[in-house]
Formats: structure tokens, sequence, C-alpha cells
């Protein structure tokens, strides 16, 4: 373009004798221009190089990792009670040079220095932790008011107790606080070494990230603190009030529905974490990263979830959460191995917390009982009232088959109150319908179903009514049926249709179920994710077993399996295969979910310790029929070993005395 242009320039001013002259002088420096311009590009793309891989090198170098203490309240207004501490951690977040020591990673090392979990980190203290975790410092301060005006002061301390760098900034208003606290953020991180370019890309304005209200910000950081201490429904009370101060807080939604997992209510933690996923995008990466890992769980997109997860993990390297989301990522795609090396790592950084029941959980689905149990039974003594903790050890329990221990256990639960006791009433059912106490079952679901009223918990309350309509006798069961409906949950979860469609096809509530199916179908085209897709042809697997149509049964029962390879989807297309008198097909199945047993018990509609007891009875009667008598001995006898205590003339429990009785004899195999 250059060469152009000087063509045009001389060819309008010089004689042609002359141009071919001058050509050769304009294209010698042409070249000459050439050559400088193309040395300069080299330079500029060099020097360019070297800064991206000065910032890569930052970024992936070990960060320095800062504690956020105690900030000083001076000015008698409760507003700023623990507010400057989460307003710092929020804004120091967003950087990729420097890390935030993590207030999961906290309670566990103020546990192992004897201290409450809630500690205020003061500078004695603060130093104390920085030496033991091998800091880089601990973030101080205070807030005064001098008139109408705020001043705000941070400072940077070593573990040695020397000043690393102090800050200080005047608000002229309540209002202005957070941008002061941005600016004053900036400088530590620019103090510390974080690059300018770091900087620009990294750093979203504190008001986006939380609130522009400090009020919302303060009752936003009580109810997080409510949650770390297991009080949901403080918790609850908290959020809500922040929300109800600035309902676009988006990291209140999230927090919000991370309670509401913790209460079991699907419907309002699906509510508050898509409202959460709007929002994302105003926030910082990791922010938006964590709540979009956290919506895809809820809606059962376990791909997407755990990739989110992984991509939080290397922005947030020395924070476990991350480690301990991606475990439970992988439980749902059934990769124990994985979940558990995660896990693992995830305790590295917090050796004495919860995180350790996770372990156990994990271990015990992989089938490990022998180490999930050493892990688990330390909880009996130091979390006696914690749902989590007690239901994964009656579970390993269960699977060991130590059914008087995993008993005590789930009593141990109803009499805690709360949600233990509507989670142990249903445990206690589903231990009583596995040895055939049908009447004792009803019983512990008839108070499981008022404990889930006085509590308000209405997922626990469906969980019950559908468990009282599935374990009720023939002549009662439409009656059942049409009482699963009385709590309303919201119809767009995936879990919550495929219970309710499940149980209406099996209660005989064909239309219901049809209606079900219909919304799931809906849901389905809406979100086509394997375990929706897998949950969607379960019900009407269902259906079609209840309106005797046995191949449209195996059909839809395959292509759940094909979506989702659970050990629920393989024991429903074991019952469709022996539906369809597909005797050898079913036994397959069966063994399958058998060889997977800790896992069918952990199912989606768990508890279902009782669906495996029956398996074995199903096997024990399909081998008999293939004239394999020796497994069948085994598995008829597993099943009456449980029955030991059974109502007695149960059709079942009777027809699994005549076939094993009617069995060649032979060598016998011990019953489990």
């Amino acid at each position: 373009e250059l060469l152009v242009d000087l063509e045009r320039l001389q060819t309008a001013v010089i004689p042609v004798a002359a141009q071919q002259a001058s050509w050769r002088k304009v294209r010698k420096r042409a070249l000459w221009v050439g050559a400088a311009l193309a040395g300069l590009f080299l330079i500029l793309g060099a020097w360019l190089g070297i800064r991206r891989l000065q910032v890569r090198s930052q970024e992936s170098a070990p960060r320095p990792l800062i504690l956020v203490g105690d900030f000083e309240n001076r000015t008698g207004e409760p507003v700023f009670d623990n507010t400057l501490s989460e307003m710092f951690s929020s804004t120091l977040q967003q950087s990729r040079y420097l890390a935030v020591f993590p207030p999961s990673r906290l309670a566990d090392v103020l546990r192992r220095m004897g201290r409450p979990p809630r500690e205020r980190i003061k500078e004695d203290i603060g130093r104390e932790i920085c030496q033991r975790e091998g800091l880089q410092g601990v973030l101080l301060g205070s807030i005064t008011r001098m008139g109408s005006k705020y001043v705000l002061i941070a400072r940077i301390e070593a573990p040695s107790g020397a000043d690393v760098v102090t800050a200080e900034r005047s608000a002229a208003s309540a209002d202005d606080i957070p941008a002061q606290v941005d600016a004053i953020a900036e400088r530590l991180r620019r103090t510390l070494g974080e690059s300018l370019e770091s900087l620009k890309e990294n750093s979203v304005p504190l008001a986006r990230v939380t609130s522009p209200s400090l009020d919302a910000i303060r009752y936003y950081t009580l109810g997080k603190q409510s949650l770390y201490s297991g009080d949901l429904q403080e918790s609850i009370v908290m959020l809500t009030k922040a929300l109800q101060l600035d309902p676009k807080f988006a990291m209140a939604h999230e927090y919000l529905g991370i309670t509401y997992q913790h209460l079991d209510d699907v419907g309002n933690e699906e509510k508050q974490l898509q409202e959460a996923a709007l929002l994302a995008e105003r926030l910082s990466e990791p922010e938006r990263v964590k709540i979009l890992g956290d919506y895809n769980r809820v809606v059962m997109d376990y791909q997407k979830e755990c990739g989110y997860y992984q991509l939080l993990s290397q922005l947030q390297p020395q924070d476990p959460a991350p480690y301990i989301n991606l475990g439970t990522c992988h439980v749902d795609t059934f990769d124990y191995a994985g979940a558990i090396a995660l896990t693992e790592k995830a305790l590295q950084f917090v050796p004495q917390s919860r995180v350790r029941i996770n372990l156990a959980h994990q271990l015990f689905g992989k089938g490990d009982n022998a180490r999930a149990l050493e892990i688990a039974e330390q909880f009996k003594s130091e979390y006696p009232d914690d749902l989590y903790a007690q239901i994964t050890l009656g579970r390993i329990y269960l699977g060991m088959g130590r059914l008087n221990e995993a008993r005590s256990i789930f009593k141990h639960m109803s009499e805690v109150g709360g949600d233990a006791e509507i989670e142990g009433r249903l445990s206690l059912a589903d231990l009583d319908l596995a040895t055939g106490r049908y009447r004792e079952a009803q019983q512990d679901l008839q108070a499981g179903l008022l404990a889930a009223g006085k509590n308000h918990n209405a997922f626990f309350a469906q969980k019950a009514r559908i468990a009282m309509a599935l374990a009720s006798d023939e002549s009662s069961k439409t009656r059942a049926g049409e009482a699963i409906a009385r709590t309303e949950l919201s119809s767009a979860s995936p879990l919550v249709n495929f219970r309710l469609g499940t149980a209406y096809a099996r209660t005989g509530q064909l239309q219901a179920a049809n209606k079900i199916a219909r919304a799931m179908d809906a849901l389905a085209e809406k979100r086509d994710i394997p375990a929706v897709q897998a949950l969607r042809y379960l019900v009407a697997a269902e259906i079609a077993l209840a309106e005797h149509k046995p191949a449209e049964a195996v059909a839809a029962a395959q292509k759940a399996v094909a979506y989702q390879n659970s050990s629920l989807a393989l024991e429903t297309l074991a019952r469709c295969y022996q539906s369809a008198g597909k005797d050898e097909e079913a036994a397959q199945q069966y063994e399958a979910v058998l060889a997977r047993g800790n896992e069918r018990i952990e199912s989606f509609d768990a508890p279902a310790f009782h669906n495996l007891v029956e398996d074995e009875y199903q096997l024990g009667v399909l081998d008999q029929k293939l004239g394999r008598a020796e497994s069948a001995r085994t598995h008829l006898q597993r099943f009456l070993a449980y029955r030991s205590q059974a109502d007695p003339d149960l059709r079942m429990d009777q027809e699994a005395q005549r076939l094993l009785a009617s069995l060649p004899t032979g060598t016998p195999t011990a019953a489990r």
C-alpha cells in the first residue's frame, strides 16, 4: 500500500524520464522502511509474548495466601459488623495473583487449634494461623466515623508481626464505602506484586459482585455464617432479608439455594440457583463459575457441572471447595474412584473437616465397606446429630448386613428431631420393608409424615406419602395413590416428577401418571440432558408395565439405561424383561444390580434398601426357572435371612420358602 501511494505521488509530478531513476531510490527506501517495520513488529510481538508469559507465569505460580481477619467497627453502627471482612474477601478473590485463605479451611484450622469455628480473627490469632498454614499475611483493619465521613484503614501484617502494606481511604458516606474498598484492595494487590494488566482484567466493582446495599451485605454475611455453622433456618431468614433489600444480589441467591439443598427442598433450591445463574454475568469469574457449576448440578447436567467445577479448581487451587464439588459430581456419574481421589485431595487442605463424611459415602458407593466404616464410625460420637453423617453410617451398616446396628442409628436419628427425625423415620420404614415388617413400616412412615409437616418440609412429606402408597396392600393402593399429590412440589424438577410418575404408575393412577409423563417429555425437550432423559424413560417404562405392555416397557427401559447406566435403571430393565418373559436377560440385569448394591441403596428413590432385598428374591425365582438350582438357593436363602422376623403370611415369603423347598438337594450355600 505504501508503494502504491508513492507511485501515485511520483507519477503525478515527475516526468517519465526521471521516474525510473527515482523509482530505484523509492524502492530502496521502501525496502529499508519495510525491514525496519518488520523488525519493530518482531520486537513488539516478542515483548507482548514475554508479557503474556509473565502474566501466565504470575497466574500459574503458587499464589500468596492472605487471611482476611477482623475489621474493628468503631462507628457503633451494626451495619459494619463482619461486613468489611466479607467485602474485602469478595474483592480480593477476583485476583489471579494472590488468593484468600478459604473459609472452609479457616474453620478446620481453628478446630485444630482448639478454638470455635466462628472465632473472630484478631491480630494474635491471625498471626498464629499464618504461621501454622504458611500464609503470607493477615489482613486487618478498622472503620471509624468522623463527622459525616468514614475512615477506612486496612493493613496486611506478616506472620512475624511486621507491616507489609497499609492503606487508608475516606468515604463521604456509607454508600461510598464499596468503592473505597475497591480502591484499597487495588492498592494491596499492586503492592503485593500483581501487574497492572492482571488488575485490569480481573477486577469487577464490589457493588456488582455483592450489593450496593450495606445492609444486604450484612444479612448475606450473617446468612453464610449460619449456613457454615449448620443453622439452616437462620441462614434462610438472613439471606431472604438480604434479597428483600437487593433482589439482584446474585451470591445471596446462590447461598440461599445451597441452604435449600441441605434441606432437600429441591423446588426452592432450583429456583434460587436459577436466579443466581441469570445474574452471573455481572460477577467476577470465580463467582460466576461457581454459580454455573451449582446450577448445572441441580438441573442434573453433570457433564457441564463437572466442567465448571474443574475450571473453578484451576481458578482457586488452594480452596478445597472445588475439589469437594468435583468429587460429588463424579459420584453423580458413578465414577467412584475419581470421586475418592478428588475428595482425598480436598482433605489434604481440611483433614479434620466434615469432608470425611463425603469420603466415607464415596467409598461405600464403590463397595469398599471396610474402609468406609472405619471412617464413618468416628461420626457416631463426633457428629451425633448430623443428618448426613448418621445416614451415611446407617447405610454402610445396611450394606454390610449389620441390620441391628443400622436400626440403632436410624432410631437415634428419629429421636433427634428436625430433618434428622424425618430421615430417620423413613430409613426405619425402609428397613422394616426389607425385613417384612409392613405394619411397623406404615407406623414409621406415618410418624415421618407428621414430622415433615411439623418441620414444613414438603420434599420429605412427599417421600413419606409415596413410600406409604408403595408399601400398601393391593386393596388400599388406589386410595394411597390418590393421597400422593397432597404435597405439591415444583413440577420443573425432574427428580420430583420421576418420584410422582413412578408412584402413580405403580398404584394404578394411570391418568395422573401420563400427565406426569407428558410434563417430563416437555422437560426433556427443553433440557436434553442424559440424566433427565433417563428419568423420563424410566417413568415411561413404569407406565407401560402398569398398562401390561411389556415390549414397550423393555424399549423404554433400554433407552433409560443407554442415557444413564445407573443401578436403578438396570433394576427397572430387569423388571421389564421379567414381565416380557425374557428370564435370562432379566437375571443378568438383577445380577448387575446386586453387584452394585451399595449404589442401589443410594439411588434417586432412596431409601431403597428394601428394593435390593426384593431383588434377591426375584433373582432366586428366575434362577429356579432357568434350572440354576445352586444360584437360586443362594439368593432365596439370602432373601429369607432378611425376613426372619417378618409379618406372618406374606405372599413373597411363602413363595420363597416353597421354591427353596422344591430345589434339588445339593451342597447348600450359606445365607448372608
